[in-house]
């Protein structure tokens, strides 16, 4: 077992492992008799230790540039061929896994990850082979 501490030793373990050789029979009974390794990491110390040093950097205003969101789950796959396009294209993207209940939902999501547009994916305008761009910045 071991275990990763901040050099001063003020913080808990930032991360800790070991070699555990009868967890999986634990769980798995007789027949599951192989070591096994493992670690654990932890963010929110990580998170304290660089905020006290001043590590932390300054992601403001670097927002991706298209968000895309699929109206509902059956036009997820026109969702990720327009993400890959945009991708293709240069763009960084957030592509949301899951359509939100509300629609409003979804333009909010796009607008709290700081991204510059909205690319919704809605029935009618697929079926006319054109998709919705909102510009998040100048609404």
């Amino acid at each position: 077992v071991w275990e990763a501490f901040d050099r001063r030793g003020e913080l808990r373990a930032i991360m800790g492992g070991g070699r555990y050789d009868r967890l999986l029979e634990l769980y798995g009974g007789a027949k599951c008799q192989i070591s096994c390794v493992g670690f654990g990491f932890g963010d929110c110390v990580i998170m304290e230790l660089l905020q006290d040093l001043n590590k932390v950097p300054d992601f403001s205003g670097t927002g991706v540039d298209f968000v895309v969101c699929a109206f509902s789950a059956d036009l997820y796959g026109s969702a990720c061929g327009i993400a890959a396009g945009l991708r293709k294209c240069g763009w960084s993207v957030d592509l949301m896994p899951t359509p939100k209940k509300k629609v409003a939902n979804s333009f909010k999501h796009a607008d709290q990850t700081g991204a510059k547009r909205m690319v919704f994916v809605a029935p009618d305008e697929i079926a006319r082979g054109v998709v919705r761009v909102k510009d998040l910045r100048t609404k």
